[in-house]
């Protein structure tokens, strides 16, 4: 694996990715990429750049030939995860089909990954017990 030591900031951001002299692999450069870029990657504008030439080979599981849908799930979830992680309320949505649509994701990326989370995940738990 090629390493290079980035002279400043990491062009894909981050909370301190890429400070001067870090390592960058390319290992932390899809990690330290964020959310909405990779839903960008799904969007009207990349269609034939990138979805048509491979990128749907990316989530195995999602078995349509058309992106938007997809891509709409996903911009769904990124507006979700960026209410979370802002602090912002989610109540006023259904929260159940948000679940749902991150099991689905998580299918179409490998039916063994949406299995581990759906037995591991304490969110139906949560969901049912309803707010305090």
């Amino acid at each position: 694996m090629q390493t290079k030591v980035c002279p400043g900031r990491a062009p894909f951001g981050g909370s301190g990715s890429g400070a001067y002299g870090t390592e960058l692999t390319s290992s932390l450069q899809v990690r330290g990429r964020l959310l909405g870029f990779w839903v960008g990657l799904f969007a009207r504008h990349y269609e034939h750049v990138f979805w048509y030439s491979g990128l749907r080979a990316a989530v195995p599981g999602y078995r349509a030939h058309r992106r938007d849908p997809l891509y709409r799930e996903l911009d769904r979830l990124r507006t979700l995860r960026n209410r979370i992680a802002h602090h912002r309320p989610i109540y006023h949505r259904h929260l159940e089909a948000d679940y749902a649509s991150v099991l689905r994701v998580l299918g179409y990326l490998g039916s063994d990954l949406e299995m581990m989370v759906a037995k591991h995940s304490r969110v139906p738990e949560v969901l049912a017990r309803g707010p305090r």
